[in-house]
């Protein structure tokens, strides 16, 4: 089932000045010819983790509460689904940072890119 689904994470722009809103999505696609459910051990579906030289920045979930419930998604074949958050560089030095997404299903997927700062 792992290899049926394709997850792909981007950005809105590549380059931001310091203090722009950062928009970060995950796009989870169903490439196969039948129906995939994905499992979720709690409320929380995605996450985001912003990283700059190797330490995290920015945890979207880090000040968030899930319910602990099982749920499951079901994707049609060939059905997206976008999940999209935003970050606020005001705080940011400027350089390269990388933006790890998850889908927090079991199994899990992930997708990384990348984009820059400048102050």
């Amino acid at each position: 089932m792992k290899k049926d689904i394709f997850a792909e994470t981007r950005t809105d722009k590549s380059k931001y000045l310091e203090g722009e809103e950062v928009v970060i999505s995950i796009t989870i696609t169903n490439n196969s010819a039948h129906t995939v459910e994905l499992n979720f051990m709690s409320s929380q579906h995605y996450d985001f983790i912003i990283s700059k030289d190797g330490k995290d920045v920015w945890r979207w979930s880090q000040d968030k509460m899930f319910a602990m419930v099982i749920e499951s998604l079901a994707l049609k074949s060939h059905e997206t689904q976008v999940y999209e958050e935003k970050w606020s560089s005001k705080d940011a030095s400027s350089g390269r940072y990388e933006v790890l997404a998850m889908i927090t299903s079991q199994p899990p997927y992930e997708a990384r890119c990348a984009f820059y700062v400048e102050t």
